[in-house]
């Protein structure tokens, strides 16, 4: 028992006495480090600063150095004989025979001197060479004799064999597998500048795609920078991608790409890329003929089967593919609108705008969209199909199924005719109901500049010769006082109600418009010229009487209503946008309700000046003091929008023509939102 008790004592002992001579020798090997470092080698040659031994001067004493004892010593001479440059020439002797030093550091600088002063550095070459093929050698003492041999340049051509070989036709996974890459790469380097003409270097340099490139994109790089100087290069790529090599294959693919049209000669490796067993492959390749104007029709089809592939990568880039060859809409619209169900955001995005981009109007994108609006996990993505859908509803309107008009009614005597009216296939008379409120009865509703002249320009257009040919008796106009709540039920219930099932009728409205407070944003209301606006709910135009008006009491089976009722200038602190924001109010919901008005029946058309997150435009700058959206209005009807060049606007050219000129000159501010089933053909001017 005693005798273990001791044995216990001296192994509680040993761990420490073990740690001291541990500690001991690290702080030996630490200061013979530091006397034996770089930094000391100069001060055994009895220079006092390491200027002072790169000093022409000094060269006499650096060349005996060059046989001291310590290699640290002969390897810092050396660097500093390269330092010193040409006026080392003295030195060049005792440098070459340096070259045979034991210490790899020291051949190096050795070399590298050479190469520094200019002379004999062929010389260097061999033993460079056959240092850099060295596999026992410490990585890094390998990546500098690679990195000599490349400075050489073509001096070096005789060590292109040994720099061949450096490079792995695999790679396979291990401790050395980044090491093996980094030589590699620093072998293809040294290589593009001793030989880039050379058939064997671009060989080497294609042969590594797929390989060198798992942890570098250098290689590519490599052959793009060597492509103008060597005629292998092309020839070789087209080679790799007719190889079985995958990897090859694909990175060949990428790099003819970015030579552009010079590798055109590589169009039939292309198209035999398309059948591929590799999708990757097979989308770049259609990517490729895209480029180049090659076989679009083969590529398309490619890209168009691969946007339904398991792939997410294989998906997202046969998108990206697609829309920079470009293609008719309805050929591409099938997949990419089935593409809008994609567990990928990124996919759905890219196919909706893409979708947009080429106007597809198939029957199968309205459900699409709507079913992305109302249910995408992605709150942006139910906006960005929000917004498509409102403009597809927009601009698609020339393919909307056109109402029947009625009948022909017998000609009224020529004594109770009114003022001639436009031709309309069948429509008797044309009636219109234009109101304009720029001064309110109350003031502490903002006033605005330009709406009763937009509303009297319209005027002006309809009834004269030149414009509308509207009859006058059959125009009634509302401006500022003349449009309160009263008269303007009056002339939607009473007035428009005399036009028949057969006739036309279009109501324009210029002003506000408002909910009824913040409260309540349900209610919706057009403000007439004495609205109170403490009071809307009692004083306002509510949105359900021109619903109830175009139910009940106007019989015309075509009616348009324009509406520029969601001005900038709020309608006063209780509907400002601060506060609207603050209770989750949209800020223009009047948009929204105006298009609501298109459900009452067919033949409804609502044209609002903008969307129901943007509020309308008015200034100088459009015709000298205009709202945007009438300016524009009244541009396409006097034959701007006259796509067909007939002498004729239908609604089916003046709304794409308000789109886009509206958003055009707000930079997409502000948007026009066309609602409603009617007749495209309906004809608006001559």
């Amino acid at each position: 028992m005693i005798e273990m008790d001791k044995n216990r004592k001296h192994s509680k002992t040993r761990p420490a006495q073990h740690r001291i001579i541990v500690l001991a020798a690290l702080v030996l090997i630490h200061a013979l480090l530091i006397s034996c470092g770089p930094s000391a080698w100069y001060k055994e040659l009895g220079f006092r600063s390491r200027e002072q031994a790169t000093s022409p001067s000094a060269i006499p004493v650096l060349v005996k150095a060059l046989d001291h004892e310590r290699s640290g010593v002969r390897a810092g001479a050396a660097r500093a004989l390269g330092e010193i440059g040409p006026e080392a020439s003295a030195a060049v002797p005792a440098l070459v025979e340096a070259l045979g030093d034991k210490d790899d550091w020291a051949r190096s600088d050795a070399a590298e001197a050479l190469l520094k002063i200019g002379q004999e550095y062929d010389k260097a070459v061999p033993v460079i060479a056959t240092a850099a093929a060295n596999k026992r050698l410490w990585g890094k003492a390998r990546l500098r004799w690679i990195d000599l041999l490349g400075k050489v340049g073509p001096g070096a051509k005789g060590a292109v064999p040994e720099l061949v070989n450096l490079i792995p036709r695999r790679v396979w996974r291990g401790s050395r597998e980044e090491t093996t890459i980094k030589v590699a790469l620093a072998s293809l380097n040294a290589l593009t500048k001793i030989a880039p003409e050379s058939e064997e270097v671009a060989q080497a340099l294609v042969n590594s795609l797929g390989v060198c490139t798992v942890f570098s994109d250098e290689v590519p790089d490599m052959i793009i920078k060597i492509e103008p100087e060597s005629p292998y290069v092309i020839p070789e790529l087209i080679k790799a991608l007719s190889n079985t090599d995958v990897g090859g294959r694909l990175d060949a693919a990428r790099t003819l790409r970015r030579l552009g049209e010079k590798a055109q000669p590589a169009v039939p490796a292309f198209v035999s890329a398309l059948s591929a067993n590799n999708p990757h492959l097979r989308v770049e390749a259609a990517g490729a003929l895209g480029d180049l104007g090659e076989e679009k029709d083969a590529a398309l089809s490619v890209l168009i089967a691969a946007i339904g592939h398991q792939s997410d990568w294989v998906r997202k880039n046969a998108i990206r593919e697609i829309a920079k060859i470009g293609a008719p809409a309805q050929r591409i619209g099938p997949a990419l609108t089935a593409a809008l169900g994609d567990p990928e955001l990124e996919i759905r995005k890219k196919a909706l705008l893409l979708l947009e981009r080429v106007n597809y109007r198939g029957n199968d994108l309205v459900q699409a969209l709507k079913k992305l609006a109302a249910g995408d996990p992605d709150p942006r993505i139910r906006k960005l199909a929000s917004d498509i859908l409102r403009k597809v509803k927009f601009t698609s309107l020339a393919s909307a199924k056109p109402i029947e008009p009625a009948p022909a009614p017998t000609p009224a005597p020529a004594d109770t005719t009114p003022a001639p009216a436009v031709s309309t296939g069948g429509f008797s008379q044309r009636w219109a109901v234009v109101i304009g409120i720029s001064q309110y009865q109350d003031t502490r509703i903002p006033a605005l500049r330009y709406a009763s002249v937009d509303a009297k320009s319209l005027y002006e257009w309809l009834t004269s010769p030149q414009g509308g040919r509207y009859a006058p008796s059959r125009v009634n106009l509302l401006l500022d006082r003349e449009a309160t709540a009263r008269n303007m039920r009056g002339a939607l219930f009473q007035w428009l109600g005399q036009a028949l099932e057969e006739d036309i009728a279009t109501v324009y409205f210029a002003g506000h418009g408002s909910p009824q407070s913040p409260d309540h944003p349900e209610n919706l209301f057009l403000l007439p010229y004495d609205a109170q606006y403490d009071n809307i709910a009692s004083t306002g135009f509510p949105m359900w009487d021109i619903e109830t008006a175009l139910k009940r009491f106007i019989k015309a089976k075509r009616v348009v209503v324009i509406a520029d009722a969601c001005h900038a200038a709020g309608v006063g602190n209780s509907f400002d946008l601060a506060t609207r924001a603050g209770r989750g109010i949209k800020v223009n919901p009047i948009s929204a309700g105006l298009q609501n008005l298109s459900q009452v029946g067919e033949g409804v058309c609502v044209i609002s000046a903008s969307d129901e997150k943007q509020l309308s435009q008015e200034g100088k700058r459009w015709g000298g003091g205009h709202g945007v959206f009438t300016y524009f209005l009244l541009q396409g009807l006097e034959g701007q929008a006259d796509y067909n060049k007939d002498t004729k606007v239908t609604l089916g050219e003046l709304i794409p023509f308000l789109s886009e000129q509206v958003r055009r000159a707000t930079r997409n501010a502000q948007s026009p939102i066309v609602a409603g089933q009617f007749d495209p053909a309906l004809t608006m001017a001559r």
